[in-house]
């Protein structure tokens, strides 16, 4: 049997060819792990992919037994059941990314004088409300991509606040706002606001049945980048009207996720392309269903 073994999204995990760091945010504890032969290539696979697949082989050698009860005892991650055909939990896609080099520091000493860890945040991925449970129906599918959370709780804009209260202004690269129609949260201006002063680029990420034409004044002065997730399949099921999503003004700031799962979809990703000379940035990203 097989099981997923991954980092909780508010966890940092920093690596050298030495030490590997994980600091929790939310209680500023941190866990220093030696790294060795036995387990560099592990815990450099967190590092990279915060959620990975680890056989009850691999689980029960005393050395990885030992980290999987670390990163347990201090909450830091978990290990959990892979089910038959079941695709990579979407609630453990990295939601703090950590980009810079953690060679640059040269003691663990700077967490606990002025958390200073949190100056070294490249990326940000929050989710700040859940999408609606009738257009979650292929959980399969949406497992497997930076799309929706199910849950209908919307994130609490003042703990939100406190959160980057901690780090220095526009020290943030990108800050990627998620979930289901973002545009409904009540405190949407003041999460902005907030995100604004920490960040250089705020990216919204739309799925396209969730997107509409007037969205496009509300916020046009409210963001840098636009992802619009366009699942081939949804769109093939739903007739839409893509003229509201592809547009010349904001095409130069928008970029399109086409997920496609066989070769009809993807012709059907290749003809939008094609006759749409506004979608100037896109991605087309292939997803395992279990049978293709």
């Amino acid at each position: 049997m097989k099981n997923w073994l991954y980092i909780e999204p508010y966890t940092l995990l920093f690596k050298t060819d030495k030490e590997c760091l994980l600091y929790n945010t939310l209680d500023g504890s941190k866990l220093i792990i030696p790294v060795n032969g036995k387990n560099r290539d592990l815990l450099y696979a967190l590092a990279e992919q915060k959620c990975i697949a680890i056989s009850d082989t691999l689980a029960d050698h005393q050395t990885l037994s030992d980290i999987i009860a670390l990163v347990q005892n201090t909450f830091n991650g978990d290990v959990i059941p892979i089910e038959n055909d079941s695709c990579r939990p979407a609630v453990f896609k990295p939601i703090i990314n950590n980009q810079r080099a953690f060679e640059k520091l040269d003691t663990y000493d700077w967490i606990n004088i002025n958390s200073e860890v949190m100056n070294y945040l490249e990326e940000v991925f929050i989710y700040i409300n859940g999408g609606k449970q009738n257009n979650l129906r292929n959980i399969k599918l949406f497992n497997q991509i930076h799309s929706y959370i199910e849950s209908n709780l919307e994130i609490d804009s003042q703990l939100l606040a406190e959160f980057f209260k901690r780090v220095i202004d526009k020290q943030i690269n990108r800050i990627n706002i998620l979930g289901g129609n973002i545009m409904s949260h009540a405190f949407l201006s003041d999460i902005i606001r907030i995100m604004r002063e920490k960040a250089h680029i705020i990216n919204f990420h739309f799925r396209f049945d969730e997107w509409k034409a007037e969205y496009k004044k509300v916020l046009e002065s409210k963001f840098d980048e636009l992802t619009i997730i366009c699942p081939i399949c949804l769109l093939m099921e739903n007739p839409f009207n893509l003229d509201g999503l592809f547009n010349q003004k904001y095409a130069k700031k928008t970029k399109y996720i086409f997920i496609i799962q066989n070769e009809k979809e993807y012709k059907r990703y290749e003809e939008i392309v094609s006759n749409n000379p506004y979608v100037i940035k896109y991605r087309c990203l292939p997803l395992f269903n279990g049978s293709n």
